[in-house]
């Protein structure tokens, strides 16, 4: 697959204090504007899936205590930080309030979303992603891809 895109550098946390934090950062720096305007003329977004236990809400950015509120209402993984369950539900969470990332609503309006995940770990979460029509293409290694898919179906053979 190959783009012809150019990145941009958005020096900010991903994850702030507060929610006026946040909204501080994308209505009064010029860097918060510039990606808001990015974001909504999207056509294809790249990003990672993480496990609730292997991911983007690592201990680094977010605290055990949250880590274990998350698990307490059954959130599986998070794409960008934006949480979600089983059933591939995101969660409006505290978290989220403080999330300095591409909100969900124009993350659900690009019209090619590619997810990039590896490890068995992560199955439950990337089942949950497919089963909502999140992801638009997939991109795994082989023995995640077995489990995703079930050992039936022969990896290699679409």
């Amino acid at each position: 697959m190959r783009w012809n895109a150019a990145g941009t550098y958005f020096a900010f946390p991903a994850i702030v204090l507060s929610q006026d934090q946040r909204d501080s950062i994308f209505l009064h720096t010029q860097l918060g504007k510039k990606m808001n305007s990015m974001w909504e003329h999207c056509t294809t977004a790249v990003f990672g899936v993480g496990s609730i236990d292997n991911g983007y809400l690592s201990q680094q950015l977010v605290t055990p205590e949250e880590i274990a509120q998350l698990k307490q209402l059954g959130i599986v993984g998070d794409i960008l930080g934006h949480c979600f369950n089983d059933k591939g539900e995101f969660a409006a969470t505290e978290l989220s309030k403080r999330l300095v990332s591409i909100p969900l609503d124009m993350l659900k309006k690009v019209p090619e979303r590619v997810a990039v995940a590896g490890g068995v770990e992560k199955t439950r979460a990337l089942k949950a992603l497919l089963s909502v029509g999140m992801v638009t293409t997939m991109v795994i290694d082989s023995n995640t891809a077995r489990n995703v898919l079930g050992d039936e179906v022969g990896v290699g053979a679409r």
